[in-house]
């Protein structure tokens, strides 16, 4: 983590003690968080590849009948040449899973499940769970021509707090606490921010905790 990131999110957390009367009891380790974000790349590229193909499957949910006419399915080259290097690696990821490890897709929802059940069993002991939203502070996008190696660079990190409540569908806010300078120019200060997760059907905990330490900080003098 960002030496910066994790100073400025420390010193939030004590907000909630010191001022608003929350009680922090401890840092909480849940182990599979470790591996939430690439088991949810897992599962997100290669679900996601179908959907982008116009090939979305499922039984409980509105289908979007014309989504393949809208988005110009199949893809003509015209349409590949305007995707960013993100659409492209999630494209080539997704297909190269299906083609190459099949069984990955189906392992990765269900250790998806057992990550909900840790968050659940971590939940259960408190009523909410911060944590920083990235782990380094953002990064200027790279120019236009840059090499897709150098686009997806400057998404790492990014994804590490956050991918795993994606994929178990637990609520969770960010709320900015702050400026960090820019890695990639000291002299630059870009916002950084807090992370509350919560209850499945708790948002209005999120809400309150998140209103409270909006009203007692100025962020961007924080």
């Amino acid at each position: 983590m960002n030496d910066a990131v994790k100073t400025k999110f420390l010193a939030a957390a004590k907000v909630f003690t010191e001022k608003l009367g929350a009680v922090v009891v401890e840092e909480v380790s849940v182990p599979m968080h470790a591996s939430s974000r690439a088991i949810y790349s897992v599962m997100s590229k290669m679900g996601n590849h179908m959907g982008m193909l116009g090939r979305a499957t499922g039984r409980r949910q509105v289908m979007l009948t014309d989504l393949a006419e809208r988005k110009g399915l199949p893809y003509k080259q015209d349409a590949l040449s305007k995707m960013s290097a993100f659409s492209h690696e999630g494209l080539l990821a997704g297909e190269l899973g299906w083609s190459e490890y099949p069984l990955a897709y189906g392992k990765a929802v269900n250790l998806m499940r057992r990550l909900r059940d840790s968050y659940d069993a971590a939940l259960g002991q408190y009523d909410l769970l911060i944590l920083p939203t990235t782990l380094r502070a953002s990064f200027p996008l790279p120019p236009v021509d840059a090499s897709p190696v150098a686009h997806m660079a400057a998404g790492r990190g990014m994804t590490e707090n956050t991918a795993g409540f994606n994929g178990t569908g637990h609520p969770a806010l960010a709320v900015p606490i702050g400026l960090v300078p820019s890695e990639a120019d000291p002299g630059v200060v870009v916002p950084c921010s807090l992370q509350i997760v919560g209850k499945f059907w708790d948002e209005a905990t999120i809400l309150k905790a998140a209103y409270a330490w909006e009203q007692a900080v100025d962020w961007k003098s924080f």
